[in-house]
């Protein structure tokens, strides 16, 4: 399962980052946001970091989804990677964990979409 999206929407930077942490946080993936860094660039551009975490009960796994935006090209980028914590006593690693919420994220956005980005 894939990790990693890169893609634009037709969203500015701050909608994007707010349309993220209201789907994100519902009643389906409830997750919460464990961090967020914005630097604004000297020509007004924007960049942000934001970092969730959820917790996947039947795995007791704690995955992570790390979201990059930027409009650095003059339009909203998204670059989401999901990673899967170790959960259980066995140290086994739910891979599908972190995969699934880099999809969950992408599909917050998806009506949104206008195209894939290669990095």
């Amino acid at each position: 399962m894939k990790k990693a999206f890169d893609f634009y929407v037709t969203l500015s930077l701050a909608e994007t980052a707010e349309k993220l942490k209201e789907g994100l946080h519902g009643k389906i993936v409830k997750a919460e946001i464990l961090d967020e860094y914005q630097r604004t660039l000297p020509d007004g551009k924007e960049i942000r970091l934001m970092v969730f975490q959820k917790y996947a009960f039947m795995s007791n796994d704690r995955p992570i989804l790390t979201v990059l935006l930027d409009e650095l090209d003059g339009k909203t980028k998204v670059h989401l990677y999901g990673a899967s914590g170790v959960g259980g006593a066995l140290g086994i690693d739910w891979m599908e964990d972190g995969a699934e919420f880099a999809q969950k994220a992408q599909n917050v956005l998806k009506e949104y979409k206008v195209e894939e980005s290669v990095s």
